[in-house]
C-alpha cells in the first residue's frame, strides 16, 4: 500500500516565516487521516535555538467542513511502509543536525525548513522517494 508524503506549511499565529512539516497519509481522499512530523521549539532546554521532534498521529489533512488544516501542501511522492516505519528516526536525526548547527553558531540559523530539507534529501539520496521531491520541497513558500 502506498504512503503519500506531503510537505505542509502554515503561517504562525504571531507572524514570521511559514512553519513546515511532513505529513504521511495512506490515501489521497480529501478526508484522510495521517501522521504529522515536525520540529518545534524545545521548551525543556534553556537554549532558545533548539528544537525537538513532534509526531502527531491521527491528524486530519482537512479541518471541519473540508477547510484546509494547513495553509497549503505539496505532494512530494510516495514512500514504502519501511520508510514510514523509519520516519521518526529520520525526524530525530534531522532535529539533531539542526540543533548541532544552531548551538555551534549560537543562534537559530537552522529551522523547520532546514529540518524538512534534511529529511527529504536523505530520502532522495537513498532513492527512497521519487526523483524531483527535493526540488519540489525547496520551491515551497517560506
Amino acid at each position: 500500500m502506498p504512503n503519500y508524503l506531503y510537505l505542509i506549511w502554515y503561517s504562525p499565529q504571531f507572524g514570521g516565516p511559514r512553519h513546515w512539516g511532513l505529513f504521511i497519509v495512506g490515501s489521497r481522499e480529501p478526508e484522510a487521516y495521517g501522521t504529522l512530523y515536525h520540529c518545534i521549539t524545545d521548551q525543556k532546554r534553556s537554549y532558545a535555538c533548539t528544537f525537538s521532534t513532534d509526531v502527531r498521529y491521527g491528524v486530519a489533512i482537512k479541518g471541519p467542513r473540508s477547510n484546509r488544516t494547513y495553509e497549503d501542501r505539496v505532494l512530494l511522492g510516495t514512500i514504502g511502509d519501511d520508510v514510514k516505519v523509519m520516519m521518526t528516526e529520520y525526524a530525530d536525526a534531522a532535529t539533531q543536525m539542526v540543533n548541532e548547527h544552531n548551538v555551534t553558531r549560537g543562534r537559530a540559523e537552522s529551522n523547520c525548513h532546514d529540518w524538512v530539507l534534511h529529511i527529504v534529501r536523505s530520502l532522495d539520496n537513498s532513492h527512497l522517494i521519487e526523483q524531483g521531491a527535493l526540488g519540489r520541497a525547496a520551491a515551497c513558500p517560506r
